[in-house]
């Protein structure tokens, strides 16, 4: 696990992407979480800066790259919740490298790594809140950076 702090003025320009794909989404009809979909974009680039930072590299942020590798080859999945599982959708690409960041407003952990066909182990796999089906793979199941 590896903490990070970002910067005021990484926030800012994390922040801006985050604003930036909210109104994408919202002009393309993609409103998933239209109630928090706000707080999601935004807090999604902050946790791509934050892991770019922890692997100090520069942290390309994009916009409209739905399906692409978000820095470097990682795919960064976020939450602001501290034991979140990193979450690997059927649709995910099973070649794909995944890194789970939590934390939020500039404080942030990475967890870790699984590759996505690994990701895809019966026992992590679950169905909650009548959403459709995904493996929630837990922290301890992550390889390290």
């Amino acid at each position: 696990m590896k903490t990070v702090k970002l910067t005021p003025i990484e926030m800012y320009q994390a922040g801006i992407v985050g604003l930036a794909r909210r109104i994408d989404s919202m002009q393309r009809r993609l409103n998933g979480c239209p109630l928090n979909g706000w707080q999601i974009d935004i807090e999604g680039a902050l946790a791509e800066m934050a892991f770019a930072k922890a692997m100090g590299v520069y942290a390309g942020l994009t916009i409209n790259n739905y399906k692409g590798a978000d820095i470097g080859d990682y795919h960064v999945r976020s939450s602001v919740k501290s034991d979140a599982c990193l979450i690997i959708r059927p649709e995910d690409d099973p070649s794909a490298v995944y890194v789970l960041v939590t934390g939020a407003e500039g404080d942030y952990t990475v967890h870790g790594w699984i590759k996505g066909s690994d990701a895809r182990n019966e026992d992590y796999w679950m169905a909650p809140n009548s959403r459709p089906g995904a493996w929630f793979v837990p922290q301890s199941a992550l390889m390290g950076l």
